[in-house]
């Protein structure tokens, strides 16, 4: 048996290979090709040939086992919890209200880390007793408990080959092109969420030449022109000849939604933007049902600030000595690129400072937080500016992957992020 919640993008190229074996589909969905992968090469070899975004438990009567897996980056949430003799897992923390025997109760363990960080990363979550099961990693359920496994990594090392940067640019296009190709795989229409960035303007363009008729594009704006992208949503527009729809986020709205989207996402509202995505999924439900974005395109291609700090750092630290004696200029030189580089790149994304977070809470351990986040970096085998792109796509990425589902799905509405 199984229950599936996602989408695998290649499920229909094993086809062929699973019929001359002998199966016999009985319809057309990629849940069927999944169960038949499965039984044809268990559970890591499955794993192996999947792409696309899930989680998943199969029950297998066979061997009396469970298998739970979530996909290699995230993009689909799942939780799980032990009550007694019993194991609960979801999509959603709050079905685990219907069982008699849990309590939501709220682990001072991690309130630390939610304040300075917005999110708790890793295995644990702000409730005692619930876990996240982590990107790339699967359960095995057997009479005898439970038992992580990691089935897939994010790479230590890119594929780096004598290519000049010419090939290197025409091989990322072709990439990201067969990447948005096979996420316009649907039976209902599909459209582009359009903030007038990089990420999501070239994802608009590469899934407009597959549009035979008009292609939807759909964008936050805001009254206030300060934080307006307007001109940028525009260009991109025009680009793919798309049909544009803007709707404007407002105070009035953000508090109005507050409580009803804090309810989607199983726990206090860590980014105020993700009330402009609710707005966005809200609205664009009555064109599309599923959406294309460009999240997660900064934590993977580094796209933040701080990656250019880090990148920066091997160049500067062996000048501070001199940087330092620079006046007004010296102490922010030595603030950004002394100390420990591993500890300057995982504060660079912190919400509140420590200094800011004792203030709130007087009694928090801003040490056993960096512990637990330098262990997620220490997972990290490459150079410095590769574990510092591994560790944000296992921490900040994972947690914009989830608000992303949580507000596209509280309209039953898909989001896919190439």
């Amino acid at each position: 048996f199984i229950a599936f919640n996602g989408e695998v993008y290649n499920a229909f190229d094993y086809t062929k290979e699973l019929e001359q074996s002998g199966v016999r589909f009985r319809s057309r969905t990629d849940t069927e090709v999944i169960l038949s992968l499965y039984e044809r090469f268990g559970i890591d070899g499955m794993l192996e040939r999947l792409n696309g975004m899930f989680a998943f438990v199969i029950v297998d009567l066979r061997t009396r086992e469970i298998h739970i897996a979530r996909d290699h980056f995230g993009i689909k949430p799942l939780y799980w919890t032990i009550e007694g003799s019993t194991l609960l897992f979801a999509s959603e923390v709050k079905s685990f209200l219907a069982h008699p025997a849990f309590r939501a109760e709220i682990d001072a363990d991690y309130v630390d880390e939610y304040l300075a960080f917005r999110f708790v990363a890793g295995e644990n979550s702000l409730l005692k007793g619930v876990k996240q099961l982590r990107p790339g990693h699967r359960l095995r359920v057997t009479s005898d408990g439970v038992t992580v496994h990691l089935y897939w990594q994010i790479p230590d090392v890119a594929e780096k080959r004598d290519r000049s940067d010419a090939d290197t640019l025409d091989r990322f296009d072709q990439l990201l092109r067969e990447s948005v190709e096979s996420q316009l795989l649907s039976d209902v229409k599909v459209g582009c969420q359009l903030s007038g960035g990089i990420d999501s303007s070239v994802v608009s363009l590469f899934a407009r030449s597959h549009f035979d008729a008009d292609m939807d594009t759909f964008s936050v704006v805001f009254d206030d022109p300060k934080y307006s992208e307007e001109r940028w949503i525009a260009q991109a527009t025009a680009a793919a000849n798309a049909a544009g729809h803007q709707f404007t986020f407002s105070s009035q709205f953000f508090f109005d939604t507050l409580e009803r989207a804090t309810w989607h996402m199983d726990e206090p509202m860590g980014h105020p933007n993700s009330l402009g995505i609710w707005l966005l999924a809200q609205k664009s439900r009555e064109w599309v049902t599923v959406l294309l974005s460009g999240e997660g395109a900064d934590e993977v291609l580094g796209g933040y600030t701080r990656f250019y700090y880090a990148n920066l750092r091997p160049k500067v630290s062996p000048w501070l000595p001199l940087l330092r004696l620079a006046p007004k200029v010296g102490v922010r030189l030595d603030r950004q690129f002394g100390g420990n580089a591993v500890d300057s790149f995982i504060g660079a994304s912190m919400f509140q400072r420590p200094a800011e977070l004792l203030q709130v809470r007087p009694e928090a351990d801003v040490e056993r937080v960096m512990l637990r986040r330098r262990k997620i970096f220490a997972e990290g085998n490459g150079d410095h500016l590769g574990n510092c792109t591994k560790y944000e796509m296992q921490t900040y990425m994972v947690n914009l992957l989830v608000r992303q589902d949580k507000m596209t799905m509280a309209h039953s509405q898909e989001n896919r992020v190439p």
